[in-house]
């Protein structure tokens, strides 16, 4: 079987002239008003940012970057109580940096990521992980 690679369409419906070739079926999805269109290949980062598509990561790929968040974590006993005192903050915290992680890509060889959980979850995950790294319980 081979490797499908998902991509959403953020600003405009698929068609010849807005995705780049090749790709095999379109999907909707409840995160793109457009939906998402699939290829058998990566698309090279150009494309996704000449096309304004954001990439749907697997769930290793999530997790490849919570660990990612985790190291790139400046003080984490200082964001460990962040998280533990002001949820709210920490949440906003770790989406910004999700944001920012999958804008750049001076840091990541990628197309721009899609957050596929909620940021809740996704603060929930990293907070977990830094802990574990740091030898913490969270209270």
């Amino acid at each position: 079987m081979t490797h499908e690679y998902r991509y959403g369409c953020r600003n405009r419906p698929p068609n010849f002239a807005t995705v780049p070739k090749g790709s095999i079926r379109y999907e909707p999805h409840p995160d793109f008003r457009h939906g998402v269109v699939v290829y058998e290949r990566l698309l090279l980062s150009e494309e996704v940012r000449a096309y304004e598509l954001l990439y749907l990561p697997t769930e290793e790929e999530v997790e490849r970057r919570i660990q990612d968040l985790v190291i790139a974590t400046p003080y984490p006993e200082e964001n460990i109580e962040l998280a533990r005192d002001y949820p709210a903050a920490w949440e906003q915290q770790v989406g910004f940096s999700w944001d920012y992680f999958s804008q750049h890509t001076s840091l990541y060889d990628a197309p721009p990521y899609h957050l596929p959980i909620p940021r809740a979850e996704l603060a929930r995950r990293v907070l977990a992980a830094l802990a574990a790294k740091h030898h913490r319980t969270i209270v």
